[in-house]
């Protein structure tokens, strides 16, 4: 009965999981940003709430080459470390227990203005440039086996949440060597503070 009662518990958070991804994508598209906070934060307040969780697991080994911790940012930070937890659950998801995840942060430009980049590096399965073109997609999944939990939309929402921000995601992928995302933020400038 216990194993009966876990495997329903498991499968039903899962089930909550997707729903509310699916609502997440919902609002976004309904609003378009409207009910975004934007507030001053910085890089560390982001990648904390965002990487904890999965140090507690303790199934892979994380690597934080964070060299930009305090760059002013002008972003709603619940929203991007839900954007953060999703590339993170990525790496976690589609890599081998044990194998190194790699977060670091870049400098750089979005449209001639200063913007910080948000790298998160594996060496899980990687993808191959088909699935690439298409991971964001709504509903798709790189992997239709059903051995992998969720329904399709993380990475869509990641898209949304950044772009909606100003920002821009890339993607570098090599099937059988791993997948780098990097989100690229807007810095926050002191004349101009907008989302």
């Amino acid at each position: 009965r216990r194993d009966v009662l876990e495997t329903i518990h498991r499968q039903s958070s899962l089930l909550v999981g997707m729903l509310n991804e699916l609502l997440d994508v919902t609002r976004l598209e309904a609003r378009r940003g409207l009910d975004f906070d934007c507030r001053p934060c910085t890089l560390q307040d982001l990648l904390v709430p965002a990487v904890e969780p999965h140090l507690v697991q303790d199934t892979h080994s994380f690597e934080l080459r964070i060299a930009h911790p305090d760059t002013p940012l002008q972003l709603d930070a619940c929203k991007t470390q839900r954007a953060l937890a999703h590339v993170l659950s990525n790496a976690v998801q589609f890599s081998s227990p044990g194998s190194p995840i790699e977060i670091s942060s870049l400098h750089g430009e979005l449209r001639g203005r200063p913007a910080l980049g948000v790298r998160v590096a594996d060496r899980g399965i990687g993808m191959t440039p088909e699935q690439q073109a298409r991971m964001f997609e709504r509903f798709y999944r790189a992997d239709p086996s059903g051995h992998r939990p969720g329904a399709g939309l993380g990475m869509s929402l990641v898209k949304e949440i950044v772009e909606l921000q100003g920002g821009r995601v890339d993607v570098e992928s090599r099937l059988g060597e791993g997948t780098a995302v990097t989100l690229w933020l807007p810095r926050r400038e002191a004349e101009v503070a907008t989302c």
